[in-house]
């Protein structure tokens, strides 16, 4: 079976950034888009209700009946005052014809000439008059002379009949105007911090993805130590150290027993002493140099500046280490070092090659101690 490829961590965080750059643009567009809206239709139904009162003590049941007569006529011009005041663009008093339909019966521009209203006006005005209740427009629509926003209001006789309805239509052009340009501005504002803050994402983290995909490729993945890439990345920069007089030391390691490990309790247990082992030795000489797996139960070690008395205290030291790295299986390694020699070594391929001859030496001295026994 295939091997499902696992996810990035980086791209998951470059997404996360993203997305939440983008959620937090959208609640700055939103929050504008709301607060205009409500801030248009507080201030409309507010200037609405403050004249609601006086606009119905105007209007009376002879209003209705007394059609072009002085009542009529005293109606209208009031509701002409009231408009100039509170700035409304058309205020008028509808009433349900014997078609079904709506009629406009004064105006406080027209007078008392009847003309055609829209379909949503006409749709608004009905529910009023069936209802009887306060109806607010839809939403801004737009006429040939503006951006407007209408509220019905009902009319009643004392005996609670419904006389017909009051029409308010506020010119919000300037408002409107306002309010598109906000958008326009917060829609900008939101897309450019968008684009901004998901290029400096994208940027910062894919450089950060140049040391992670470089660990990666430098790292084991079974032990966690540096691999061979890294091992011979390293052999380069001591080229410059041993130009520079500095000591240049290697260690090489041979696990033993792997091979009784693997047969005895499976490959599982044979990772697991591989790991432990490698680990066991890379703790024994922390501070000193680092570790590298260069093989499968072959391991090297790098030291620089390190004394000849304290190499043979680490392998001393590692010779007579005897915990159990698996089950009741101890540490055992074959083990062997050299130091670059100038006069001996040409170059420090030599001095890997002296201290695999010197672990071999011992691997096989191990082996001679083990017949014996």
């Amino acid at each position: 079976m295939r091997q499902k490829r696992k996810s990035n961590p980086i791209v998951k965080v470059q997404l996360l950034v993203i997305l939440t750059v983008l959620m937090a643009s959208s609640c700055v567009y939103y929050a504008v888009y709301t607060l205009f809206d409500n801030a248009i239709m507080n201030d409309i139904r507010e200037r609405a209700g403050n004249l609601k009162g006086y606009v119905q003590d105007a209007i009376t049941t002879k209003t209705f009946e007394d059609n072009k007569g002085a009542a009529f006529d005293e109606t209208r011009r009031a509701l002409g005052q009231f408009r100039e005041i509170a700035y409304i663009r058309h205020l008028y008093i509808a009433t349900a014809d014997s078609a079904g339909g709506v009629s406009i019966v004064m105006d406080s521009i027209y007078g008392g000439a009847e003309y055609a209203l829209d379909e949503e006006t006409e749709l608004d005005l009905r529910l009023c008059l069936e209802l009887g209740e306060v109806v607010h427009s839809r939403g801004i629509y737009h006429t040939e002379w503006g951006s407007v926003y209408a509220i019905y209001w009902p009319v009643f006789s004392q005996q609670g009949a419904i006389l017909g309805a009051v029409g308010m239509e506020f010119d919000v052009t300037s408002i409107y105007q306002s309010y598109r340009q906000a958008l326009v501005y917060s829609m900008t504002i939101s897309g450019g911090l968008i684009v901004l803050f998901c290029l400096a994402a994208y940027l910062s983290l894919h450089k950060m993805q140049e040391p992670y995909y470089k660990k990666l490729a430098y790292t084991d993945y079974l032990t966690g130590l540096e691999n061979r890439m890294a091992f011979e990345q390293r052999l380069l920069e001591c080229e410059a150290l041993v130009s520079e007089k500095k000591t240049v030391t290697f260690m090489v390691f041979d696990l033993n027993n792997l091979k009784t490990v693997n047969d005895t309790l499976g490959h599982k247990a044979g990772d697991i002493y591989i790991k432990n082992t490698a680990l066991t030795i890379a703790e024994m000489l922390k501070g000193r140099g680092e570790v590298y797996r260069i093989g499968g139960d072959e391991f090297a070690a790098i030291l620089v500046d390190c004394g000849e008395q304290q190499v043979t205290s680490l392998l001393d030291a590692l010779r007579n280490e005897k915990r159990h790295v698996v089950k009741n299986i101890p540490f055992s390694c074959a083990s062997g070092s050299a130091t670059f020699r100038l006069g001996v070594d040409s170059n420090l391929r030599d001095v890997i090659e002296r201290a695999d001859n010197d672990m071999y030496g011992e691997k096989k001295r191990q082996k001679g101690e083990e017949e014996i026994r």
